[in-house]
């Protein structure tokens, strides 16, 4: 209930003001000239551009397609659609299964929209997650040199109790010295 409030509210206030500046952003993006004569261009395009206010667009199908596509990329209204529907979820799942405490759990996620710092957190994780995962991709292959060496002069090394060997092909060698080197802290 609280969770459909929140959505209610967001979108009575909020859903007008972000369709009428995504339009305006639409409607005043200019079009390269293809005219060799610029000054025609420029006549044209204030015509345009002035003529092309919110309250004079055409309240057709593609207005209402592009209205609710503007909706959908605003983070805000997914979050919160997404808010209310774990909401839904976590209560009808909580009546008849164990698994509502999981839905329940997103909610917790609130905390970040709260908190500037955890914004930037945030934030800087997903800017810069291309360069985050190619500095995986160089630990995997700096772990798979050292699984090279460890199957090659280490291989009876890698023995928990006197029966089991882990390293008795390149794979099972790699995934022992990924599981136990990053569970023991590299060392």
């Amino acid at each position: 209930l609280c969770a459909a409030l929140l959505l209610y509210i967001y979108v009575k206030f909020n859903a007008s003001l972000i369709l009428r500046r995504r339009w305006c952003q639409s409607t005043q993006e200019k079009v390269k000239p293809r005219e060799p004569n610029v000054q025609i261009y420029e006549e044209r395009n204030k015509t345009r551009t002035e003529s092309l206010q919110y309250e004079e667009i055409p309240r057709n199908l593609r207005f209402y397609i592009s209205s609710v596509l503007f909706l959908v990329r605003d983070s805000v209204l997914v979050f919160r659609v997404l808010y209310l529907i774990f909401s839904i979820t976590g209560v009808f799942l909580s009546m008849s299964t164990f698994f509502g405490p999981f839905f329940f759990s997103f909610h917790l996620l609130g905390v970040i929209t709260r908190s500037e710092l955890l914004k930037y957190v945030i934030k800087s994780v997903t800017q810069n997650g291309k360069s985050i995962l190619l500095t995986v991709v160089l630990a995997l292959v700096i772990i798979y040199i050292y699984a090279i060496f460890g199957f090659i002069f280490f291989r009876n090394k890698f023995s928990i109790s006197d029966e089991e060997l882990f390293c008795e092909s390149m794979l099972e060698c790699f995934i022992t010295v990924v599981n136990y080197g990053l569970r023991s802290g590299g060392g």
